[in-house]
């Protein structure tokens, strides 16, 4: 009887995991939604050159930057998330989780999986230490 109990209790535990594993956590889903948003109504405007001295030949020259790279970023109105262009990211400061983003680039995003496609290969959402990881 204990065997049976042991057998039931282990199958049990079995698919509450597997149901578990296969949805990714809300504040994923959460940013992963946002992400879709920005990546939807994101039009690149910043251009890493400018034009130089004689423009008439249209060749750029690298900006400046006076600031440090990773201190410049953009807050989209919509979604709030922070683009860093000059890094290649997008950070969300309410969840904590940043992913490399190219504006040039075609994403697909799977919410429901919790998984980022840039074309055919996979990128992996990166997460950070926020106030919200307190659970």
């Amino acid at each position: 009887m204990n065997a049976l109990r042991f057998l039931l209790l282990a199958l049990v535990m079995t698919c509450v995991f597997k149901a578990q594993a296969q949805n990714a956590p809300s504040d994923l889903t959460d940013f992963l939604k946002r992400f879709q948003l920005f990546e939807k109504h994101h039009n690149p405007k910043v251009r890493d050159t400018m034009p130089i001295l004689k423009p008439d030949k249209g060749e750029t020259a690298a900006i400046p930057n006076a600031i440090k790279k990773n201190r410049g970023f953009m807050i989209d109105p919509v979604t709030r998330l922070q683009h860093y262009p000059q890094l290649g990211k997008v950070y969300d400061p309410e969840t904590g989780y940043s992913i490399s983003y190219d504006p040039k680039a075609e994403y697909k995003i799977d919410v429901q999986a919790g998984k980022v496609y840039k074309g055919d290969m996979e990128v992996k959402p990166e997460r950070r230490g926020s106030s919200s990881d307190k659970g």
